[in-house]
């Protein structure tokens, strides 16, 4: 199946755009409810990718871990995730080149996968001690999506 020109100019759009990002060496801005967090590359405690069933579809996600227990969630369909996960790969160089690609593989299963931990902690450990320092609402929230993948 090849791409139309309509579509290759649409993916080259997508792709090169920021969106609510922005770069700045060994930093990066996300926009996240209107407001700019700053946070340096060395700063990023660790990162998890799954993928939710949306039913008729899949969507990859990734929940990104900071220092000050500091966590946002970006999915495929968030403006730029492209250019997130290029410059994460180059900032961060024990990030699996195509780990987005290894999780989308099969259909409609979670596939939680450990992206990248600052400390080597396995999945289990990653998520015993990272999601539970969130606050409370973001624990609830996280809690389901969690459940569904070991169920």
């Amino acid at each position: 199946m090849s791409l139309s020109e309509k579509d290759k100019i649409a993916f080259e759009r997508a792709y090169n755009d920021n969106g609510i990002f922005t770069y700045f060496g060994d930093v990066f801005e996300v926009l996240i409810s209107e407001k700019a967090h700053i946070i340096k590359w060395e700063n990023v405690v660790g990162m998890v990718g799954f993928k939710k069933d949306l039913y008729t579809i899949d969507t990859i996600g990734l929940d990104i871990f900071c220092d000050s227990n500091f966590q946002f969630t970006i999915y495929e369909e968030t403006p730029r995730w492209f250019q997130f996960l290029h410059k994460s790969k180059i900032a961060i160089e024990e990030i699996p080149e195509h780990w987005e690609i290894d999780i989308a593989v099969p259909a409609f299963e979670s596939k939680p996968t450990l992206v990248y931990d600052r400390q080597g902690r396995n999945l289990t450990e990653f998520i015993k001690d990272e999601y539970s320092a969130l606050s409370p609402t973001i624990v609830e929230r996280s809690i389901s999506r969690i459940r569904n993948w070991f169920s």
